[in-house]
């Protein structure tokens, strides 16, 4: 009976040192892969160095790319930043176009044109057709973000339209007004205008 307990203490004994050493082989297992050699061909002060190694203020050596291993059969690394970039603000701004208008012009002075003196518009009669660009700004030397405007006129697409010199109010609004001269030809009962913009910043029409 002495005998067989003891083999049996012998036993467990051997299982608990198995399972000790399996224990110590995963420690030394994972203790090597943090330490991951750069190859001694890599750039940037990362030769010989570990993966991740601060190689630089912001920087770490790391396998780029398509680069592969160098002549001791290890990953070549490069000192790369860990910054990230990031993308300049976008600038906003708010403007408002308006419906299209109708002048008659004499000297200096302009007129609004009502639907009945539309109506009594003859051939050869020269009209006004202009619109109003609204943008932020305090004062005249704001440059307006809509540098050209187009009217089409019973289809037909005129130059670049004309334009006047800003107003500015104390609100920090600023409106510049684009005109576009139209002679009224033969045979023309009716009108129809529209107007495009073009913001200069996107080279953009609207």
């Amino acid at each position: 009976m002495v005998a067989t307990i003891l083999g049996i203490l012998v036993l467990v004994g051997g299982l608990g040192a198995g399972i000790l050493l399996t224990k110590q082989s995963q420690d030394i297992r994972e203790k090597a892969a943090i330490d991951i050699m750069c190859s001694t061909d890599s750039t940037g002060g990362c030769s010989d160095q570990t993966y991740g190694y601060a190689c630089a203020t912001n920087s770490t050596c790391t396998y780029p790319k398509n680069v592969g291993v160098g002549s001791d059969n290890l990953e070549i690394c490069e000192c790369i930043s860990t910054v990230v970039a990031t993308a300049p603000p976008v600038e906003t701004f708010s403007i408002q176009c308006s419906s299209v208008k109708a002048y008659s012009v004499s000297g200096s002075t302009w007129t609004a044109l009502s639907s009945s003196d539309l109506a009594d518009l003859e051939e050869g009669d020269t009209i006004y057709f202009a619109v109003n660009i609204t943008y932020p700004g305090t004062n005249s030397s704001a440059a307006s973000p809509i540098d050209q405007v187009k009217f089409t006129i019973n289809s037909v697409e005129q130059s670049a339209a004309t334009a006047k010199t800003p107003v500015c109010e104390k609100e920090s609004k600023c409106t510049l007004e684009f005109y576009q001269a139209y002679k009224i030809p033969a045979d023309t009962d009716s009108f129809t205008v529209t107007a495009k913009s073009h913001l200069e910043s996107t080279d953009t029409w609207y």
